[in-house]
């Protein structure tokens, strides 16, 4: 449907009746989008609230004709399906109208007019029976007794059967193209019991559950599930970060999302990159439910690969006035600590100006791991991820300290086989654990696991000072930025 602010959204209505061609409107009941606990004012008389319903990210107007209550709808195409944002108002939950507890879903305070009570007289023997018998062991009293029963059914796997006799075990078919997710099911599944299966729904989601009902037409879609990855909760924001020289790796500047307390920064050669760089942030770390930014061409408009992508993530994007800098200041804020404690670091090292990329990416991990006050004394890392970070990576060496590295094949080495390098960062996604990026002489960056420092005595030996002096000099030459400033 279209919005009064003109977006076209998709309405999602779970455990709907569905008619086909049958009926040219559809329908769905108020008492079930309440119960996913969206608000629904269908009173056209009631002043004091507005008519329609009120979805945390945005407001469907509801319309009248004569007593029928409406808002318009259209079908929409493959496209706009892959495309627009999706605006659940059911649950995926079973509905069963004949079982609802519409007495859970009454806000405290208001008024309730009992019209009828029924009383079930207990058996006065019974009660002090099951008194006395509890006060020896609650298992002797039939209520409890029958409750932990059902609670310890365990259901065996086919392979767990002993089939030495004559017993078989029937195979499970299924009455519909896809199984209702149950206690039972889970029971079934898991080989667990019925208490242990509750628990399991409880602490976990089932985002990907089909029920498919008519024959098949077309493959399922599975690009939009997003199970396997983390999606991150508050307010999450973007802004493009500008360099002054072009790196060694060509990048002219960098993309940097944040919350405030964790900043992830990736640099790009062109601002048009800022898809890519939201995919590699999902990948890495999670979704962030809420994206704030400035208007830049790069982010607004729905042609953009940028919006195509939070759309199909789920994303909820929203925008900063233009010239109002501080609708976005938390990510503001760690830009202008990045780029303080980058240049220091950069000065202190004497590191060349064309390294900027890795130094940036590298002093926004380490702020990862820096307690915050705000946080009660804990880590950006470990807000976001819920992990207690490990540093051993980056403490063993620190950014462009000189090294030695070993790229032979063969496991056995001598010192023959060690070359000079500069340690650049740790590298994620090339290599395993402590795997390091190693700038050479000629300028190229390599991943490498075996490294070690170059010792006070190594300095002062004589060849092998002369062997770094030689070194530092392809280096300077090689990362000259005399024709590399943007």
């Amino acid at each position: 449907m279209t919005l009064e602010n003109g977006e076209t959204v998709i309405l999602i209505i779970n455990e709907a009746l569905y008619f086909g061609n049958q009926m040219d409107h559809s329908l769905v009941n108020p008492n079930q989008i309440r119960a996913y606990g969206i608000d629904v004012s269908d009173n056209p008389y009631d002043r004091e609230r507005d008519f329609g319903i009120q979805h945390d990210d945005c407001f469907v107007p509801f319309s009248t004709e004569g007593s029928t209550v409406y808002f318009d709808t259209f079908v929409p195409t493959d496209h706009q399906i892959e495309t627009l944002r999706h605006i659940e108002l059911t649950s995926d939950e079973e509905w069963d109208p004949s079982n609802v507890n519409m007495q859970k879903y009454q806000p405290r305070g208001t008024t309730r007019f009992v019209q009828q009570m029924h009383r079930n007289p207990i058996s006065r023997n019974e009660a002090e029976t099951d008194l006395h018998l509890s006060s020896i062991s609650e298992c002797f009293c039939p209520s409890t007794f029958a409750q932990r029963l059902i609670e310890s059914v365990h259901v065996e796997n086919r392979q767990d059967i002993d089939t030495t006799d004559n017993r078989s075990a029937a195979e499970v078919v299924s009455n519909t193209r896809h199984s209702v997710i149950t206690p039972e099911r889970v029971s079934q599944v898991f080989g667990v019991g019925l208490n242990t299966a509750k628990q399991t729904i409880a602490v976990t989601t089932q985002k990907g559950i089909r029920r498919a009902i008519h024959p098949l037409n077309r493959r399922y879609r599975v690009d939009h599930l997003d199970l396997h990855r983390n999606r991150l909760g508050g307010q999450w924001y973007v802004d493009h970060f500008t360099a002054q020289k072009k790196s060694i790796n060509q990048n002219t500047g960098a993309w940097v999302y944040s919350n405030g307390n964790m900043s992830k920064v990736y640099p790009v050669r062109s601002r048009s990159e800022v898809a890519n760089t939201l995919s590699t942030m999902c990948n890495d770390i999670g979704i962030p439910d809420r994206l704030k930014m400035d208007r830049a061409p790069e982010l607004v408009g729905k042609g953009t690969d940028f919006y195509k992508l939070a759309r199909k993530r789920h994303i909820d994007l929203t925008y900063a006035e233009p010239e109002r800098k501080n609708q976005i200041s938390p990510v503001d804020v760690e830009i202008r600590e990045l780029q303080k404690r980058t240049r220091s670091k950069m000065v202190r090292k004497n590191v060349p100006s064309r390294m900027w990329d890795y130094a940036l990416v590298h002093t926004a991990e380490v702020m990862q791991f820096i307690p915050r006050s705000r946080l009660r004394g804990r880590t950006g890392y470990e807000e976001v991820t819920g992990r207690t970070p490990d540093i051993s990576e980056y403490l063993d060496f620190d950014f462009w300290d000189l090294v030695w590295y070993w790229d032979t094949a063969h496991p056995n080495i001598d010192q023959d086989d060690r070359k000079l390098g500069r340690w650049a960062g740790v590298s994620h996604r090339v290599g395993s654990d402590m795997c390091y990026w190693i700038a050479l002489a000629n300028g190229h960056i390599i991943a490498e696991t075996t490294v070690q420092h170059v010792t006070r005595d190594e300095l002062n030996d004589p060849e092998i000072k002369s062997q770094i002096e030689q070194f530092d000099r392809q280096m300077l030459e090689r990362m000259d930025d005399t024709n590399f400033s943007i």
